[in-house]
């Protein structure tokens, strides 16, 4: 079963910025992770929030010296954010220096994950 680390970005963060509520975002991520667990990952979310003291990158840090992650998926509101390209270039160089086996996961919708864990770690 791969151990995924995920990180999703914390709507109590100034960077969110999605037609979601807190609690709806909540909600699809419990849904998604029952759905990712029935599939056949060991998933942890990890709430990003680069502008508060919670979710920080020290955090995610520990997050990663906490376990063998076989996998990190880094959302797409990170990546595709231009205000967030340094946090991204962050959490890319502390996985590989903190989690060097861990695989990259990036996601191309809110709300499908599981479809790329799919594609990086195909079921044999």
């Amino acid at each position: 079963m791969p151990k995924i680390l995920v990180t999703a970005l914390s709507p109590d963060s100034s960077f969110f910025h999605y037609p979601y509520t807190k609690e709806q975002l909540e909600q699809m991520v419990a849904q998604g992770e029952k759905a990712k667990k029935d599939a056949g990952f060991d998933t942890t979310v990890y709430w990003m929030a680069p502008d508060s003291p919670t979710g920080t990158l020290a955090g995610f840090i520990e997050m990663l010296k906490s376990g063998e992650w076989d996998g990190v998926l880094i959302g797409r509101g990170v990546r595709t954010d231009p205000k967030m390209t340094e946090w991204f270039e962050q959490l890319v160089n502390a996985t590989r220096e903190h989690s060097p086996k861990s695989k990259f996961i990036f996601n191309e919708d809110d709300q499908d994950s599981l479809g790329p864990m799919k594609r990086v770690f195909p079921t044999k």
